[in-house]
């Protein structure tokens, strides 16, 4: 889908978030004025990407509209659940939330034409670029590299250690990305020494340890701020649709856990189906690092998140495991 394309199907969004507004304000009105900004911040993304000709330009501009529309995708999912489904403007709160499902489809097809590669190609060719960290020097090939990346090739556990610039007690954002040739040096801390650790609260950590009596957990509480991945290690893929038997698969526990629910299925980012297609609806830009499926709980029969009740396990079992098992 062209950038013009998108405009239209973003307006037509934002038409459809008009025509429910005071419906959606007497739901939660904090929530439904995030989902208008959402929409009206990713048609200024939008129009920025029509408006370029650079190749990594209209990509940044694609890509922080996605991100908009992925919180109009979570502010619409909220509102969905507070509304329930025997509201009289059922049918009215469902086309939204189409609506801005295909903007989403058509900025994932638009991500994929634009060649991020192409911005690069005017680069100084290097011999390397040297960085250290703790102490230890190397030199590496790749100009741009994640925290993750960074601290695995220096052999630190990115789920017990973070970086710190020297000097500084502002850790290195896990969900960034650092350009070493302009900062180059680095310390390694502990995750339970770092400045402003994140502590588990109770229930998070008992439904960890619950998850660990039968499977490899790791938890990282620094990848992204209000969230908490929780990573399942080798989980057994139940079907044999995919290319792989197991695949890791990453629940991201919301700061609000358990009265919010996680959301998506998280994934390994190479895992596709047997014949190597993609799998259905589907994306690789929302968590570093994971390949993301749409798949919510509110949208599934028969199944409800109850705080207290339910847990990680049963996320695990049932909504992670039931997407897996489509197949698809």
């Amino acid at each position: 889908m062209q950038p013009t394309d998108l405009e239209e199907a973003t307006q037509h969004a934002q038409d459809r978030y008009r025509g429910l507004s005071e419906q959606l304000e007497s739901l939660d009105e904090e929530r439904a004025d995030d989902l208008r900004a959402a929409l009206e911040a990713a048609e200024d993304a939008i129009d920025e990407a029509q408006d370029t000709d650079e190749d990594q330009s209209r990509y940044d501009a694609l890509h922080r509209a996605a991100d908009y529309i992925q919180s109009a995708q979570d502010d619409i999912d909220t509102l969905q659940d507070a509304a329930g489904f025997d509201v009289s403007y059922a049918e009215e709160l469902e086309a939204l939330e189409e609506a801005i499902e295909e903007v989403e489809d058509g900025l994932d097809e638009a991500l994929e034409d634009v060649d991020e590669g192409d911005a690069d190609e005017d680069d100084e060719e290097t011999d390397g670029y040297e960085v250290t960290v703790s102490g230890e020097t190397k030199v590496l090939d790749q100009q741009y590299i994640e925290p993750i990346e960074l601290l695995r090739t220096f052999e630190y556990d990115p789920n017990q250690y973070v970086l710190y610039p020297p000097d500084e007690d502002e850790r290195v954002p896990k969900d960034s990305e650092i350009n070493l040739a302009e900062e180059n040096v680095f310390d390694a801390i502990p995750v339970d020494t770092a400045y402003g650790s994140t502590q588990l609260d109770d229930v998070l950590a008992a439904d960890i340890d619950a998850l660990r009596e039968n499977r490899e957990v790791d938890v990282d509480t620094e990848a992204e701020a209000q969230f908490v991945h929780v990573i399942v290690r080798d989980y057994q893929i139940p079907s044999d649709a995919y290319n792989a038997d197991t695949t890791d698969v990453m629940i991201r526990v919301h700061e609000n856990y358990p009265q919010k629910a996680p959301d998506w299925v998280y994934v390994d980012e190479d895992l596709r189906l047997e014949g190597g297609g993609e799998l259905r609806k589907s994306r690789d830009d929302q968590v570093r690092g994971w390949l993301a499926l749409s798949w919510h709980i509110n949208k599934l029969d028969g199944i409800e998140w109850e705080p207290y009740e339910t847990d990680l396990e049963w996320y695990l079992e049932t909504v992670a495991n039931g997407r897996l098992r489509q197949g698809d």
